[in-house]
């Protein structure tokens, strides 16, 4: 266990941290994915499941950020996976509501 100086430093270390994800969440994406027509398809404990269109097959990561396209608030982690038919499950603790036009 760090005690003293060293804890202080591990604090503003982790704080560091800390602000760098915040600033990621709040800011711009610069590989977006267009999604449109989503419904929400459930909700497992904390996470909403959504099922949306892709204008094209994207080529999502497992781990992904979402937000609305109607707001420039803050980015929601989220989970994606292209589905057999082309289109891509989102499970993300953010609510975007039943259905979202893009």
């Amino acid at each position: 266990m760090t005690t003293g100086r060293g804890a202080e430093a591990t604090d503003a270390f982790l704080r560091a941290i800390d602000l760098e994800i915040e600033a990621i969440l709040m800011g711009s994406a610069t590989d977006v994915i267009p999604l449109r027509q989503g419904t929400r398809t459930g909700k497992d404990g904390d996470d909403f499941e959504y099922v949306f269109q892709a204008r094209s097959k994207p080529d999502v990561a497992r781990r992904s950020l979402i937000r609305s396209s109607t707001t420039r608030g803050r980015w929601e982690r989220a989970t994606a996976a292209v589905l057999p038919d082309g289109k891509v499950r989102v499970t993300t603790p953010a609510d975007l509501g039943r259905e979202s036009a893009n």
